[in-house]
């Protein structure tokens, strides 16, 4: 698949791709062309599944089962540009989602027709994150909310005892035109500094949606926050936005009297 993003350097947020074609550019391009283009792309690397083009508004099972048959709806936009590429460079994770959503999709369900699991699942679908380090400090502040502790204090360990590897097909659009709330939807894994580290990035994401189970599962973390992505980071009080860098919410406990 040629792709004109060739020889560009790669955004932070796309390095787990490993390939500058991963980048979305606006351009005029005939009917089903992102579809066409998956395609050609998953044929390269041997991948069986399957992008078809589509402008039906489908219900969020209905898409699901259509997963589930190997067929992934794909409109000509950036938001299913960035599915393609996740499916592609992280199969199994895509597919313990759609096995997920699946299972779960008999079960009791609130006013938006999806229970608590298949909220977390749509979620981190759309906004994951997966931030990998054999820092624990680090992942303790994340838990906290300390946000000074971790953006500034822990800075020099973002530009080498962290990982970064962005999922969200959602998040991925939304950062074209980033804003300073934009959140990523987290999950965190320890590594250990000493033992070889066998897993794949893929493995580890599909061990985190089998252990998923609600949308408090999920820590936020605002991405313009991350050291080295943008250079509004590095301005004096960035950090101080306390709408943007919220406390941690209180548990409020209800009197029962």
């Amino acid at each position: 698949m040629d792709s004109p993003n060739q020889g560009l350097r790669i955004a932070p947020w796309l390095l787990g791709f490993d390939d500058a074609r991963a980048m979305y550019l606006e351009q005029p391009q005939s009917t089903g062309w992102v579809a066409r283009q998956m395609n050609e792309l998953a044929d390269s690397l041997g991948q069986s599944v399957r992008f078809e083009y589509s402008q039906d508004s489908l219900g969020a099972l209905d898409y699901e089962k259509c997963v589930a048959s190997g067929r992934i709806p794909t409109r000509d936009c950036a938001h299913d540009w960035y599915n393609a590429w996740v499916w592609l460079r992280y199969p199994a994770f895509k597919r313990a989602l759609n096995l997920r959503h699946i299972a779960e999709a008999g079960k009791p369900a609130g006013a938006n027709g999806r229970n608590r699991c298949r909220d977390a699942m749509t979620l981190f679908d759309e906004n994951g994150l997966l931030l990998l380090t054999h820092r624990a400090e680090l992942i303790g502040a994340l838990h906290a909310f300390d946000w000074k502790a971790l953006f500034c204090d822990m800075r020099p360990w973002w530009f080498g005892d962290v990982r970064v590897v962005v999922v969200g097909h959602g998040l991925l659009e939304a950062l074209h035109r980033p804003y300073k709330g934009l959140c990523a939807k987290v999950r965190c894994v320890l590594l250990d500094p000493v033992a070889n580290q066998v897993r794949t990035d893929d493995e580890r994401l599909s061990i985190e949606v089998e252990s998923l189970r609600t949308p408090a599962e999920l820590l936020p973390l605002p991405v313009m926050g991350i050291p080295g992505w943008f250079s509004e980071s590095a301005a004096p009080g960035f950090y101080d936005d306390p709408r943007v860098f919220r406390s941690k919410p209180t548990r409020r406990i209800e009197s029962r009297d």
